[in-house]
This record gives C-alpha cells, sequence and structure tokens, in this order.
C-alpha cells in the first residue's frame, strides 16, 4: 500500500495476465459485439472489437465490422473505499488517434466500457 492509502497496482489492472486475452461479449436479437483485450507490456493494452449487426435487407443477412489496434495506460480512477484502504476500481486506456477510451473495472478484469468520440458532421466542401 502506497502512502497515499491507495492500495494496488495503478500501471495494469490486478490480475491481468500479460498476454492473456479478455473477452467480453454483448448480445441482443440484432446486434452481437465481443471486444478482446490484451496486456502487451509497456504501459499498452492490444484491442479488438468485432461488431455483428443481423440486418434482413442486406445480401448476406449479417454486416460485420472489426477494429484493432493498441491502446496506451491513461491513468486510473475511481477509488473505492474498503474499510480504510482505498482501493482503485478503474483503468483507463486511450488510443493513438485520442478517439477510444477502453475502461477496465475490477481487478480481474471483470467490466469493460468503451467510450468512442463523436464525430460532428457538416458541409464539407471538396478539395
Amino acid at each position: 500500500m502506497a502512502q497515499t492509502g491507495i492500495a494496488g497496482n495503478c500501471d495494469y489492472p490486478d490480475s491481468m495476465d500479460m498476454n492473456k486475452q479478455y473477452a467480453f461479449d454483448i448480445s441482443n436479437d440484432t446486434l452481437i459485439q465481443t471486444v478482446e483485450v490484451t496486456a502487451i507490456g509497456k504501459k499498452q493494452l492490444r484491442y479488438s472489437i468485432e461488431t455483428r449487426i443481423r440486418d434482413t435487407e442486406i445480401l448476406a443477412g449479417e454486416l460485420i465490422e472489426h477494429y484493432s489496434g493498441i491502446a496506451e495506460w491513461a491513468g486510473c480512477f475511481g477509488p473505492v473505499t474498503e474499510g480504510s484502504i482505498i482501493r482503485v476500481d478503474n483503468w483507463d486506456y486511450r488510443s493513438n488517434d485520442g478517439l477510444l477510451v477502453i475502461s477496465l473495472y475490477g481487478s480481474k478484469p471483470e467490466r469493460l466500457r468503451l467510450e468512442i468520440a463523436n464525430i460532428i458532421g457538416g458541409v464539407m466542401n471538396r478539395k
């Protein structure tokens, strides 16, 4: 435990093994999204996001999108208090272009949140 009273490793989630894939899934009748994250060292993780959208109006019946890349560690946030010990609750990683933030929660990690920057559209002139 550090002198500041915060316990835990702030660089990587506790118990997040190097080179081990952690997979997170959400799904419903029309959407399946799988996110895999892998700690690769040097405060980085590799991410892979696959989205499958079922659509009866397209020929294949399914639209598949895949995104992958490297995200840099951006800090640890959201401390939770257990007795007199403060534990870090989530670790944030940011893609190189800054448009994607991946937040890992829990000590395993147990949950994941994606934040994708909004792209503002408008009239653009052709060059």
